[in-house]
């Protein structure tokens, strides 16, 4: 379900759950559930980021690396090809547009190795 579907009641019932259920796994989960859920809390919030401001390339670069050091080689695929369908408009004037181009390219070389 997506987040802007869901009233502020319950939104908030959802934190609250949530929250209950990543201290529930801290005190009773072993390692290996605790870090998934705080890798799943990671990726929830990359998404969120990028749902509001696709052409953030710094958070697609983190985003990527945060999947390549879990081992995801395809979702690391899926985030690079993600994130170069998100091209820099053509209309930025000055030192900006240099930098998201640059960003960019920087993102299509890795997705090419």
């Amino acid at each position: 379900m997506d987040d802007a579907d869901l009233t502020d009641a319950e939104r908030s019932k959802r934190t609250q759950l949530y929250q209950s259920y990543v201290a529930f796994e801290k005190k009773h989960g072993n390692k290996d559930s605790v870090e998934q859920v705080l890798l799943e809390k990671q990726r929830s919030h990359y998404k969120s980021v990028l749902k509001t401001n696709p052409r953030d390339y710094d958070v697609w670069f983190e985003y990527a690396k945060l999947l390549q050091d879990n081992g995801e080689t395809e979702g690391v695929r899926d985030v690079y090809e993600q994130a170069i369908a998100n091209v820099p408009p053509t209309s930025s004037e000055g030192q900006h547009k240099k930098d998201n181009w640059r960003r960019y390219i920087y993102l299509w070389v890795y997705y090419a190795v």
